[in-house]
C-alpha cells in the first residue's frame, strides 16, 4: 500500500510540473532582475569580485592538496617498490 500511494504523490507532482505556465517563469524572473537592480553597478561589481576571491582561494588550495597528494602517491609508490626490490 505504501508503494500505492507513493505512486499518486509522484504522479501528482508530474502533473503539477506539466501544468506550470510561462507566466510563472517570467514573473520570477522579473522578481529576480529587481533583486539585481537593487544594487548598484559598482556594488554588484564588489559582490562579484569578493566571489570571484574566494572561489579563486578555494580552487588554488583544492588544487594544491591534490597536487601533494599525487606527489605523495607517487612518492610512495617509489618507496614500496625499492623497500620490496631487496
Amino acid at each position: 500500500m505504501a508503494t500505492h500511494d507513493y505512486e499518486k504523490s509522484s504522479e501528482r507532482g508530474v502533473d503539477t510540473l506539466e501544468k506550470l505556465d510561462k507566466s510563472d517563469t517570467t514573473d520570477s524572473d522579473r522578481l529576480n532582475d529587481e533583486r539585481i537592480n537593487a544594487f548598484t553597478p559598482e556594488e554588484q561589481r564588489k559582490i562579484i569580485r569578493r566571489i570571484d576571491y574566494r572561489l579563486v582561494i578555494t580552487l588554488g588550495l583544492m588544487y594544491c592538496v591534490s597536487l601533494m597528494d599525487r606527489t605523495n602517491l607517487g612518492i610512495w609508490r617509489f618507496i614500496q617498490l625499492s623497500l620490496f626490490d631487496c
